[in-house]
């Protein structure tokens, strides 16, 4: 299923931070309905930050503004049509999305990525 790819599908924003601290040791948390259902952090992934862009920029360019996108640490979460989602990354701040079905976003004047994800 294409859960990851797609117009709207990954909702990055209000804004990209540039710099963090310790990127490899960034909490990281998945607040679903009000409730933390995943704590985390960077220091999970199975490569550091480092590693990542080394081999990333081994087969194509990275210019200013470009998002590396690394998944997640462990296992994903069940969403459901109707929960609310929040992302939090420390030092960053967070992200929150209602979950919608495909054809509720489709017949919506909504712009994909504008507040609602796909499910």
């Amino acid at each position: 299923s294409q859960v990851k790819n797609g117009d709207g599908y990954t909702p990055l924003g209000p804004w990209i931070e540039t710099t963090l601290h310790s990127p490899d040791s960034v909490a990281l948390s998945v607040i679903r309905n009000g409730e933390t259902v995943r704590s985390s952090s960077t220091s999970r992934l199975p490569s550091t930050l480092a590693q990542v862009i080394v081999y990333v920029t081994s087969w194509m360019s990275l210019g200013p503004g470009d998002v590396i996108l690394t998944g997640a640490p462990e296992t994903s979460i069940a969403i459901q049509p109707g929960a609310t989602v929040e992302v939090a990354v420390e030092g960053i701040g967070s992200i929150t999305n209602d979950i919608v079905r495909e054809e509720a976003v489709s017949s919506s004047r909504e712009r994909p990525g504008s507040g609602s994800s796909r499910c």
